[in-house]
């Protein structure tokens, strides 16, 4: 079993023992409430299914267990295979031909790679061949290890740093995540005192079952041959080909988690496993209109008093709306803020992003969205994988990257959404003439 499938192994692993421990808690909860009103008989079989329950979750912590010591052995010799080869450069890299390690490193590593590439396009086999020949003559061992710098850093660099609001996100790494959230507001659902001599009341609590799953989201390209020739000299169109794909991936997950993306339900290329927060139920987000009376920025600030979520708090909406914020005028006519003024600060926010995908302002639009830090649960896998092949049919190179992925707002009122009504103009973010000057931030 190689690392990958050892961790895959063991976040199903955790997954079932989160699932069990959710149900042992459950049957406990149950047992709590009956012990008075049930049969003997139903109460014995209740804690029979707690045992059963019991004894699974200690067989699945001992292979838990046993699991994290086989990804841990599989990650020191993976690393211990990397120093190796490290070792290995270092000793040879007096060599004259090229300076080895540095090869790699150049612009003539990249373009020999793709024209390997290029000359073995339906062969992973020949590909291996080739390049392994190729680092040969640049006197590196080791060659099933070793790309050029680029072409191992590019799918990475660019899945890692191409989503901003991505990376604010919580990335469990597990297969799926359930939330069960007490839904009860006020005293029902409260801890009591107790006053000696009485009987203690029976508490409420109604949960809302929400289980996060993931799908399979993907960006696919072809390009022809003989683009893929015409550019072959410098290897920048396979360097930028294998940044693009990635991040067109990440850009379109972070529309589907913040307003959708826009496509129809039944659409067979619907993001559906990412939940946009401007649909979540009410339980994890408040949606209000903006007031046609108000400013635009007085709106902004009380939706930030709506996410009751602790931690930093992250503000989405168009670059254009930002900027009319940024130029709002009070009563006199005077900009509200100097320019250059932080308007994160101003609205309580960490950080304001303004994607380029995000709405322009319209009846029944949302205006902006706030969410708070590491309360956008993720699933899948949290790294992205890519594939290049040729089509013999017709003369092209296809190349797909796709990532394995899900992912919903998982706390009590996480987030909030201002929308535009749908019968009024846009808000403006100037003050109205009547309305006295408020000193904001």
């Amino acid at each position: 079993m190689n690392l990958l499938k050892k961790r895959e192994n063991l976040k199903k692993i955790k997954d079932a023992i989160a699932v069990k421990k959710s149900d042992l808690a459950q049957i406990k909860k149950d047992l709590g409430e009956k012990e008075k009103s049930a049969t003997d008989e139903d109460l014995t079989s209740l804690r029979d299914k707690a045992q059963t329950l019991a004894d699974d979750i200690d067989a699945l912590i001992a292979q838990e267990s046993a699991a994290e010591e086989e990804v841990s052995d599989a990650e020191q010799e993976l690393a211990d295979i990397v120093e190796s080869s490290k070792s290995r450069m270092e000793k040879s890299k007096n060599d004259k031909r090229v300076g080895n390690d540095k090869y790699l490193d150049t612009k003539e590593a990249l373009k020999d790679f793709a024209d390997v590439l290029q000359r073995n396009p339906e062969d992973a086999a020949g590909v291996q061949k080739a390049w392994g020949a190729k680092l040969k003559e640049k006197n590196i061992t080791n060659p099933t290890l070793l790309v050029p710098t680029p072409v191992a850093t590019a799918i990475k660099d660019a899945f890692e740093k191409s989503g901003s609001i991505f990376s604010t996100f919580n990335h469990t790494g597990l297969n799926a995540w359930r939330v069960m959230l007490n839904t009860e507001e006020g005293d029902v659902g409260l801890a009591r005192g107790h006053k000696r001599g009485t009987d203690k009341d029976e508490q409420s609590i109604t949960l809302d079952d929400k289980v996060i799953r993931a799908q399979y989201i993907y960006k696919y390209l072809t390009l022809d041959k003989e683009t893929i020739r015409e550019n072959s000299d410098t290897g920048a169109l396979l360097k930028y080909v294998l940044e693009e794909l990635p991040q067109r991936v990440v850009m379109e997950i972070e529309k589907a988690a913040i307003v959708g993306d826009g496509r129809a339900t039944s659409s067979d290329d619907k993001i559906y496993a990412y939940e946009a927060i401007i649909d979540a139920d009410d339980i994890y987000m408040t949606k209000v209109d903006a007031v046609a009376a108000n400013s635009l920025i007085v709106d902004l600030v009380k939706l930030d008093a709506l996410v009751q979520s602790e931690g930093q708090r992250y503000l989405v909406m168009n670059r254009i709306t930002l900027a009319e914020l940024k130029v709002a005028t009070d009563a006199n006519g005077s900009l509200m803020y100097p320019i250059g003024t932080d308007m994160a600060s101003v609205l309580g926010v960490d950080t304001i992003f303004t994607p380029q995908w995000f709405p322009t302002r319209a009846p029944g639009v949302p205006i902006a969205v706030e969410y708070a830090e590491n309360t956008y649960r993720t699933v899948g896998d949290n790294a992205i994988d890519s594939y290049e092949n040729f089509i013999l049919a017709k003369n092209k190179n296809e190349y797909l990257a796709e990532l394995y992925s899900g992912g919903a707002l998982s706390e009590f009122k996480s987030g909030a959404t201002l929308m535009q009504p749908t019968t009024s103009a846009p808000i403006s973010a100037d003050v109205p003439e009547d309305v006295p000057d408020v000193p904001l931030g």
